[in-house]
């Protein structure tokens, strides 16, 4: 990682904390398939834009390479999709996914300025608006507990 994403990553964390911003991933996967197609890549702090950044990360992670590039988004970074997304929208490779599927989505990702896919069934949400969420889904949980 770069010393100015360093940084800039830093700066982030910091305002949000101030502008009491903190923020939880929330959600649970609807299995759309959509975080495998047109996804982007970070390698060393940045958003892989080139070939030849592309292949600098598959000599440092060699599995990366059942991911093709697809094409370049509206800001530049390259474009990948998964080659083991099956026609069902489900890994064919689940039981050997890589870490970066296995932790999809994090907080680094929405620090580096990345979202969820439209429909995704996940989102990143202001902490005390998930303590609201899951307040209410404990309410409700109690309620079909006594009733």
């Amino acid at each position: 990682m770069s010393r100015t994403s360093f940084f800039r990553d830093v700066l982030r964390r910091i305002r949000n904390v101030f502008r009491g911003e903190e923020m939880a991933v929330h959600g649970r996967c609807r299995m759309c398939g959509e975080c495998c197609r047109r996804l982007s890549l970070i390698h060393n702090g940045r958003w892989i834009r080139n070939k030849r950044q592309f292949a600098a990360c598959l000599k440092e992670y060699p599995d990366y390479s059942r991911f093709r590039i697809i094409g370049k988004n509206d800001t530049g970074e390259l474009l990948f999709d998964c080659d083991r997304l099956s026609d069902d929208n489900t890994c064919s490779d689940h039981e050997n996914r890589l870490d970066i599927c296995r932790r999809y989505p994090t907080l680094a990702m929405l620090r580096k300025g990345g979202t969820t896919p439209e429909g995704c069934g996940f989102s990143f949400v202001k902490k005390d608006a998930f303590k609201r969420v899951l307040d209410r889904a404990l309410d409700k949980a109690d309620k079909k507990d006594r009733g």
